[in-house]
């Protein structure tokens, strides 16, 4: 009976001794407790670390791993980057040439600007004499006179005012340089005789602009044939005809962008002979004054202009053998176009 109940309490002791054989020796310090703290078994778990990279802001501390981007993966790689920009290199010093050229171009703009500025003043309209100051043209003009025959000894009488005409053409250069071809014709009968005038001028000219101002200088030949019969000059017929120089002024002083007081004299020296016996040399001068306004109007064909106004001239030692004179006085009418 004893031996059983060893045996029995053996068993017993071998049955609660297995379970605990595999378990943690909690008396070691570097486990921890298996109980919580509220008193329940709670196993001991491994400690979970990650290696960290050195702080670049701390030293002696590693730095913080940085997060993956999001994204579908096709992000560019460092190697799929361009690379850093290079920085612009200094300019090379200008070229003087280059720098006049870019002068050019400057002044060429402000031209340009003026223009429109003009343009915007006058409604949306180009300025007429912007457009065509400072650039090569040609131009020609047709005039119709009104003209009325006097003579200083008082031998023409009272006559009325004949038509006469004027035509010009030339051409001009952008810096202002140029060349005009002139022609005039008047022709008026007194009393059954008659009076005619020719005038043929080929011309250099050159036109500038100072503020409101705009003018043309003209120099050249004139050739002249000035007829008359007997009775309108006294007893004598008159036929010279001559060669000489001639000079011009033209100015214009623009009240608006399109309208000028206008105003020209035109002074010739000539000399040549009778063509009625005895042929003697001669010589007489002539002087050609215009006054009045012109308007000028853009085209797309070129700038227009219109001019009228009141002409005189003066024909000094032609009219008979005492040197006496001969004038013509009126009314002119202009029309003719640049471009």
């Amino acid at each position: 009976m004893r031996i059983l109940s060893v045996t029995i309490l053996l068993a017993a002791m071998i049955g609660i001794a297995a379970p605990l054989a595999g378990a943690q020796d909690y008396s070691d310090p570097s486990v921890a407790t298996p109980l919580n703290e509220n008193g329940y078994y709670a196993p001991a778990l491994p400690a979970i670390t990650a290696e960290v990279a050195p702080d670049a802001t701390t030293p002696g501390t590693a730095p913080k791993p940085k997060p993956k981007p999001l994204g579908n993966g096709n992000e560019a790689s460092p190697s799929d980057m361009p690379p850093p920009r290079q920085p612009t290199p200094p300019m090379p010093p200008m070229d003087p040439v280059q720098k006049g050229s870019i002068v050019d171009r400057l002044e060429a703009a402000e031209k340009q600007l003026d223009a429109l500025q003009q343009q915007v003043m006058s409604g949306g309209k180009e300025s007429c004499c912007d457009v065509c100051c400072d650039q090569s043209m040609t131009y020609a003009g047709f005039e119709i006179v009104a003209l009325k025959v006097f003579q200083s000894e008082g031998n023409y009488g009272n006559n009325d005012y004949q038509p006469g005409a004027r035509i010009w053409a030339g051409v001009q250069r952008a810096d202002g340089l140029g060349v005009r071809i002139r022609w005039f014709d008047f022709t008026q009968s007194i009393g059954g005789e008659v009076v005619d005038i020719e005038n043929l001028d080929l011309e250099l000219t050159d036109a500038f602009s100072v503020g409101n101002w705009s003018g043309l200088i003209s120099g050249g030949f004139r050739y002249t044939e000035f007829h008359g019969d007997a009775g309108a000059f006294g007893d004598d017929n008159v036929n010279s005809f001559g060669t000489g120089l001639t000079v011009g002024l033209q100015l214009n002083r623009h009240l608006t962008d399109r309208a000028s007081i206008f105003a020209s004299i035109q002074e010739s020296i000539l000399y040549g002979n009778e063509t009625t016996e005895p042929m003697d040399d001669i010589v007489f001068s002539m002087t050609e004054i215009q006054l009045g306004v012109q308007v000028n109007r853009c085209t797309n064909y070129g700038t227009a202009f219109f001019r009228t106004g009141v002409e005189a001239q003066l024909y000094s030692a032609v009219s008979d053998g005492d040197s006496e004179d001969v004038g013509l006085f009126g009314l002119f009418a202009t029309v003719g176009v640049m471009r």
